[in-house]
């Protein structure tokens, strides 16, 4: 199982906006799926909105990659700085906890944005 991550600097009303926004892009796009939209706090800065139930790396690259393309067409996002990635829920659980956006974005940067996707 995978996750979709946005992590934003917090602000007021920015978790409901990207969670709106999510959900909207999810019945739009992905709507079979059943996808669920959730909220967490980082750190003291930043917030994390998440999608969760992604079946497998496939169905979540395809969702990244769906996301991104799209992006300009979110109206409530595109104007907003935010980190966006796919992660497994395994990987999600560590990444909560140490914290390390830098080391992961790398991570995904490596292994889900080859060529060869």
């Amino acid at each position: 199982t995978h996750y979709f991550v946005l992590i934003y600097p917090m602000g007021k009303g920015m978790s409901e906006l990207t969670a709106s926004s999510l959900e909207k892009f999810n019945r739009g796009y992905f709507d079979q799926l059943n996808l669920k939209t959730s909220h967490l706090v980082l750190n003291e800065e930043y917030s994390i909105t998440f999608v969760s139930d992604l079946p497998d790396k496939k169905a979540a690259v395809e969702y990244f990659k769906t996301f991104t393309e799209n992006l300009p067409g979110f109206r409530e996002l595109r104007n907003h700085k935010f980190d966006n990635f796919v992660i497994t829920k395994d990987n999600f659980d560590t990444f909560y906890r140490t914290k390390g956006l830098n080391e992961y974005i790398r991570f995904f940067e490596k292994n889900y944005q080859t060529k060869n996707q």
